[in-house]
């Protein structure tokens, strides 16, 4: 299964200290192994089936899509805990 990240989530990303990104990297490639790896919760409020990982102090949002008729795990957004309160809202 392949990751596709958006443009908002990649500007995060790149935004982050080494050692942080590459944890939150290595914590999003978790969620690919049987069973997922990882504080994973649904994400309420949206009917798509989006769910948050907890990668501390951020949450990755992300859902399962296909694309090209594969099923891709595409990373909508990464969020600071005080931002996952306006994303809800």
């Amino acid at each position: 299964m392949r990751i596709l990240y958006s443009k908002p989530s990649i500007q995060v990303i790149r935004s982050l200290p080494e050692r942080q990104m590459a944890k939150m990297l290595w914590d999003i490639k978790g969620v690919l192994q049987y069973p997922p790896v990882g504080d994973i919760k649904p994400l309420p409020g949206f009917s798509d089936h989006r769910k948050m990982l907890y990668s501390h102090p951020y949450y990755v949002i992300y859902k399962k899509v296909i694309y090209k008729g594969k099923e891709v795990l595409y990373v909508l957004d990464v969020l600071k805990g005080d931002d996952l309160e306006y994303y809800l809202a």
